[in-house]
């Protein structure tokens, strides 16, 4: 559970850590015929306003969201522009390309404006950090629970849970039912099974006076178990079922068999 609980508070602590590192990211570079698209928090301007705001750019669009507007702007001018929005100052400064190139030749022009360049998104990534260690955290917590949960059962509680979550389709299907059963053998007559062969297992076994009635059915069906684990023999999945069936009614002929 510290653990667990280390992990939370450092996600929390890495969360306060990547938000404050948003308002010191590197700027993005705005050049001549760049679309810039602004959001603008501001439910007091109207859009008149806001377009006598902005007369110094070429406004492509407005668009009205809650709490104020979307707006995509172009400027054909180089310079650091003020727009002054009346809770605070935006500045943007436009660059051109031409100030960055060094030419001794006529340099001809494009009219086609230069895309604008791609810039990680940090708000993105600090979202999908915290989804991806939330989803990690959930996947922890749940295996605690389940374990918790298996401690919690009965040993025929357990046995039940694992056989009935075993997947009929498993190649392993037959190794984890036999060692579902050893278990349950093992914890519930305080014997040493896991590890042993059938025949061991058997010879074992065959002093508790509880299981004397049941002897036959279990060596014949840990015989079936053997041949499919250690031959090539592929069983098909009514054989499997009939199997998985034979097993819980040894089960829980041996449990009734508690109770008496």
């Amino acid at each position: 559970m510290k653990k667990i609980l280390y992990q939370i508070v450092l996600v929390l602590v890495l969360s306060i850590i990547l938000s404050s590192t948003l308002g010191f990211a590197a700027e993005r570079e705005i050049y001549i015929g760049d679309l810039v698209k602004l959001k603008i928090d501001n439910i007091t301007l109207t859009k008149s306003e806001l377009r006598e705001k902005f007369k110094d750019f070429d406004i492509q669009k407005i668009e009205e969201i809650d709490n104020g507007y979307k707006i995509a702007i172009r400027s054909f001018e180089a310079g650091e522009k003020i727009v002054d929005l009346g809770d605070k100052n935006l500045k943007i400064k436009v660059k051109s390309t031409l100030n960055e190139i060094k030419r001794d030749d006529i340099y001809e022009a494009k009219l086609s404006p230069k895309k604008a360049q791609k810039v990680l998104p940090l708000q993105r990534l600090l979202i999908s950090l915290i989804i991806v260690i939330f989803i990690l955290l959930l996947i922890r917590f749940r295996r605690v629970f389940m374990n918790r949960g298996n401690q919690n059962l009965s040993i025929y509680g357990q046995f039940r849970t694992r056989v009935e979550d075993l997947k009929i389709d498993n190649e392993n299907y037959f190794v984890l039912l036999t060692l579902a059963f050893k278990d349950y053998l093992e914890l519930s007559f305080q014997r040493k099974i896991i590890g042993k062969t059938s025949a061991e297992i058997m010879e074992e076994i065959r002093s508790i006076s509880m299981l004397e009635d049941y002897l036959n059915r279990i060596e014949e069906w840990l015989s079936f178990s053997d041949l499919c684990k250690y031959t090539a023999k592929e069983a098909s999945e009514e054989e499997k079922k009939d199997q998985y069936d034979e097993l819980i009614k040894i089960v829980d002929l041996i449990e009734a068999n508690k109770e008496v």
